[in-house]
């Protein structure tokens, strides 16, 4: 029996089965920061996830997380770029020291207790562009059309971003545009 009083904030899983490292970062961000009924939180879930992405990598590199080779599930050797993101983690044997070190417990509930939340990244990486233009400075709703010569907007808020890669950051771009999130004046 786990002592319930001993983290603020638990993972839940139903088993010890792998996690892919490409979703611990959201998984992570959720367990810190849930999500709420009323879509309030989109900006600040997605930078926690952003912090979470950095730290988990920082945390593989410096040797406080060890992960796997998903096709072997021997410890990766060059854990790195696509190869990282693709590696896995077991919940008791990996993780649970990264995540007692952060303050986070870890806890197996029957299948049918764990909540199902559907993940919406692109809602976190809309607030993330979104936040950001207004940081700084810009309505994004009445952006300033891109003069010759001079750099555009979008490139100085995709420069603020470390968090989105380039194609992710010009998906999220279009989708708010389309969507008349965005707009130049």
């Amino acid at each position: 029996m786990q002592n319930e009083n001993l983290y603020v904030h638990w993972l839940e899983r139903p088993d010890n089965s792998p996690i892919a490292f490409g979703d611990l970062a959201l998984m992570l961000a959720e367990v810190k920061h849930p999500p709420r009924d009323d879509g309030d939180d989109d900006l600040s879930i997605g930078l926690v996830w952003l912090q979470f992405e950095s730290d988990l990598k920082r945390a593989v590199s410096d040797g406080r997380l060890k992960v796997r080779n998903p096709l072997t599930g021997d410890f990766h050797t060059f854990p790195f770029g696509d190869a990282l993101k693709k590696s896995v983690v077991f919940p008791l044997q990996d993780l649970q020291p990264y995540l007692e070190q952060i303050g986070i417990g870890l806890r197996f509930v029957p299948a049918a207790a764990t909540k199902v939340v559907p993940v919406q990244r692109s809602a976190s990486q809309d607030a993330l562009v979104l936040g950001k233009l207004r940081e700084l400075g810009f309505d994004p709703k009445a952006l300033p059309k891109a003069k010759p010569g001079r750099p555009a907007t979008k490139n100085a808020v995709r420069k603020a971003l470390d968090g989105l890669s380039d194609a992710m950051f010009k998906k999220t771009w279009q989708r708010l545009r389309d969507s008349g999130e965005i707009a130049e004046s």
